[in-house]
C-alpha cells in the first residue's frame, strides 16, 4: 500500500451489459463528499464487462478516478464476484470505508465483502461524521419514524448508501488528485454462483 492511499474511500458501482447502472451514475459524487470528510481521496470502483467507456464516463462526470474490474461473468450483476474482486482493492488501498449503493444486488456484495473481511457492515446510511476517530453513521428505523446514530470505530468500515447524500457544492474533483481510469481483469475462478441476467428496465427504476 502506498502512503497517499491513506484515507482512501472506496465507492463500488456496477456497469450492466457495458451501461452504468442508475444506482451507480450518482454515487461519484458520494464518494467526493465522503472522501472530503475523512480526510482521504475517492476512488470508483466499477464491476462489469467490456465496461472502459462507462467507466470514462463516471470519472468524468463526477470527478474522480476509477478502477474497473472486469470478468465475462460480470456482464450483468453478481454480487460474489463482486465482493471477491474488491477484496483485493482492499488489500491493496486499505480504505477507510467501501461504499455501495443501497439497492437489492449491491446490498447482498456488501453483506459478502464484510462477511469476507470480518468487519462491520451498515447498511442505509444516509449521513457520515467522524468523531473522536469513530465513524457516526445516521440511518432510518422503524419505517423512517426514527433516527438512529451508529458508532463504529473499526475499519475497514463497508456500508451502503442512500441516494442524495453527496454534496453538489463540492468541487469537481479532489484538489491534487489527477484522474484515472484503469482496466484490471478479475481472475477466473470457481464461484459457486450462476450469472444473473436481468431485465435492465427493471434495474433502472431501482
Amino acid at each position: 500500500m502506498q502512503s497517499n492511499n491513506r484515507g482512501t474511500v472506496l465507492m463500488v458501482g456496477e456497469a450492466i451489459d457495458g451501461h452504468l447502472s442508475a444506482g451507480t451514475r450518482d454515487r461519484g459524487r458520494m464518494a467526493l463528499n465522503l472522501a472530503e470528510r475523512l480526510g482521504g481521496r475517492p476512488v470508483g470502483v466499477l464491476i462489469g464487462y467490456e465496461s472502459e467507456s462507462a467507466a470514462h464516463t463516471w470519472s468524468a462526470a463526477a470527478g474522480i478516478s476509477v478502477i474497473a474490474l472486469e470478468h465475462a461473468h460480470c456482464r450483468f450483476p453478481n454480487p460474489t464476484i463482486t465482493a471477491s474482486g474488491v477484496v483485493d482493492l482492499v488489500d491493496e488501498y486499505a480504505p477507510r470505508a467501501v461504499c455501495f449503493p443501497h439497492t437489492m444486488r449491491p446490498c447482498h456484495a456488501a453483506a459478502a465483502l464484510a462477511f469476507q473481511l470480518n468487519v462491520p457492515c451498515v447498511t442505509a446510511v444516509e449521513a457520515v461524521a467522524e468523531k473522536n476517530n469513530h465513524f457516526e453513521l445516521k440511518r432510518s428505523i422503524f419505517g423512517g419514524k426514527l433516527c438512529r446514530t451508529v458508532s463504529v470505530g473499526q475499519t475497514p468500515l463497508v456500508m451502503t448508501v442512500m441516494p442524495g447524500m453527496g454534496s453538489p457544492s463540492l468541487p469537481a474533483a479532489a484538489p491534487g488528485s489527477p484522474l484515472s481510469v484503469e482496466t484490471r481483469s478479475l481472475p477466473d475462478a470457481d464461484h459457486g454462483v450462476i450469472p444473473q441476467r436481468i431485465d435492465r428496465r427493471r434495474d433502472a427504476d431501482q
